[in-house]
C-alpha cells in the first residue's frame, strides 16, 4: 500500500505536540497569557486545568493567549490542519462529481 503524504496531519500532529510540549513543562497545566483574571478561566472544561501565566511557567510564546480568544499556536496549526484536510476531501468530491456529471452528459470521463 502506497501512503501519500498528507501535510495536513504532520500540522495537526505537530499543533498537539506543541500542546503537550507546553503542558509537560507546565507540570499538567495550560498556562494563559494576557487573561484579566482568573475568575474568568474557571468553569471552562473540567477536564482541562488552565492557569494565569507568571514567571514560574515555562514556554509561554507557546500557551493559550488570552488575545486569541484562548487559542495557543498548536490549537491553530492543528486546526489548520483540519480545516486543510477537510479542504481536499471537499476538491476530491466536487471532482469525482464533475466527472460523473461529464459522463453523464456525453463530454467523457477525463479528468
Amino acid at each position: 500500500m502506497i501512503r501519500r503524504y498528507r501535510p495536513s496531519l504532520d500540522l495537526i500532529a505537530l499543533g498537539a505536540a506543541l500542546n503537550a510540549l507546553v503542558v509537560i513543562a507546565n507540570a499538567g497545566v495550560m498556562p494563559v497569557t494576557g487573561a484579566p483574571s482568573q475568575g474568568v478561566l474557571g468553569g471552562i472544561n473540567p477536564f482541562v486545568s488552565w492557569e494565569l501565566a507568571s514567571t514560574d511557567h515555562h514556554l509561554l510564546l507557546l500557551a493559550d493567549a488570552w488575545a486569541l480568544r484562548g487559542f495557543s499556536p498548536g490549537d491553530l496549526l492543528a486546526l489548520a490542519g483540519v480545516l486543510l484536510a477537510l479542504g481536499v476531501l471537499g476538491l476530491r468530491r466536487l471532482g469525482r462529481a464533475r466527472r460523473a456529471v461529464r459522463r453523464r452528459i456525453g463530454l467523457g470521463g477525463g479528468a
